[in-house]
C-alpha cells in the first residue's frame, strides 16, 4: 500500500486503460488491468488516474477522451486479487487528480488462483485465457469464470497425477512359470 503522503504515487499506465464503450457525451465506460504491484488502496488515491483526466472538459468526447465526471472505470488487478467498478466523482481543474467513488469491489481469496497463474482476456479471438508467466496454458474461454473453473480442474488433475506418481509401485511379473520337465522313460 502506498502512503498517501508519499512522493512516489503509482499511476495507472496509459496503455492499460482503454475505452470499453461510450454513450455519446453523457458518459463512457473504461476498462483496465492494473499492474500486480498496485494495490486497491493505490487505485483509490486521487493521483492514480491523473494521467487519464480530460484536458478539455468542454470539448466533445471525440476530441478528448480523458476521464470526465460520471465516467465508469472497470478495473481488475493483473494478479486477480480484486476487481472493482468506480465512478468518476470529480476532475478538479488545474490539478492532476481524478476523484472516484467505489461502486463495486470484489476481492478474491489468494488461494482461488494459484501462484504463478493468471487469467487474462486476450481479445475477441483468443477470449479468456490461462497464463503461467508468459506461457499460455489454454485459451478460448467465453467467460473469466469458465477459465477459472478450467484452471481449478487442471490443478486437481495435476494433484491426482502427483498422487499416482508417488503411490508405491507393485511389480507384477508377467513371466509364465515353466512347467517342470519330466524326463522321458527309457526303454530297456
Amino acid at each position: 500500500m502506498t502512503d498517501l503522503n508519499s512522493k512516489t504515487i503509482p499511476r495507472m499506465p496509459g496503455r492499460d486503460l482503454t475505452i470499453d464503450r461510450s454513450v455519446g457525451d453523457l458518459w463512457t465506460e473504461f476498462a483496465g488491468i492494473t499492474p500486480s504491484a498496485h494495490s486497491f488502496e493505490d487505485v483509490c488515491h486521487p493521483k492514480y488516474f491523473g494521467g487519464h483526466r480530460t484536458r478539455h472538459p468542454n470539448k466533445p468526447r471525440a476530441q478528448d477522451n480523458g476521464l470526465r465526471v460520471g465516467d465508469i472505470i472497470n478495473l481488475r488487478a493483473r494478479n486477480n486479487l480484486w476487481q472493482a467498478r468506480l465512478i468518476v466523482r470529480d476532475v478538479p481543474l488545474g490539478s492532476d487528480e481524478v476523484l472516484t467513488d467505489i461502486l463495486e469491489l470484489v476481492e478474491f481469496r489468494a488461494e482461488d488462483i494459484p501462484d504463478g497463474y493468471e487469467i487474462l482476456h486476450g481479445g475477441d479471438v483468443k477470449g479468456w485465457r490461462i497464463m503461467m508467466g508468459d506461457e499460455q496454458i489454454e485459451a478460448g474461454f467465453a467467460t473469466e469464470e469458465a477459465a477459472g473453473n478450467r484452471l481449478k480442474y487442471l490443478m486437481a488433475e495435476d494433484e491426482v497425477r502427483r498422487k499416482i506418481r508417488e503411490a508405491p509401485k507393485k511389480v507384477l511379473s508377467t513371466a509364465k512359470k515353466k512347467a517342470p520337465v519330466k524326463e522321458a522313460a527309457t526303454a530297456d
